[in-house]
């Protein structure tokens, strides 16, 4: 299966095959990887000779092929992050952005009594 993930190193996102990934001794998800889109694309056995990256984020996860997370880092690439639907996150790297709420305006009118009648009541 492949993901599509954010390296925290530059910010680059890119496709990555699930056996790149690995969790270190101190619990931080790391990767090999390499540029090369044909051994991507085959999800071939990582090198010991590639270099490790830390993963600030996997945008996406678990998808069958490589055409569907490829679409994925595209669409991630020209999209901001409030738009994107992250399948995990971290929050020391990740900024939730949240709906301000609208303060909600009464537009009933609210009787009040006087004298034992409406305000509102006809005479």
């Amino acid at each position: 299966t492949y993901n599509v993930c954010e390296f925290e190193m530059d910010g680059l996102i890119s496709v990555v095959p699930s056996s790149w990934m690995f969790m270190d001794n101190d619990g931080i998800l790391k990767c090999r990887w390499t540029s090369s889109q044909q051994k991507i694309k085959e999800a071939a056995t990582p090198s010991p000779a590639w270099p490790v990256y830390i993963i600030a984020k996997v945008m996406k996860k678990k998808l069958d092929s490589f055409e569907m997370a490829d679409g994925y880092a595209s669409d991630a690439k020209t999209t901001s992050c409030s738009d994107m639907d992250y399948a995990s996150h971290d929050p020391a790297n990740s900024v939730l952005l949240k709906r301000s709420r609208k303060k909600k305006i009464s537009t009933s009118n609210k009787r009040r009594k006087s004298n034992g009648l409406s305000m509102y009541q006809r005479n």
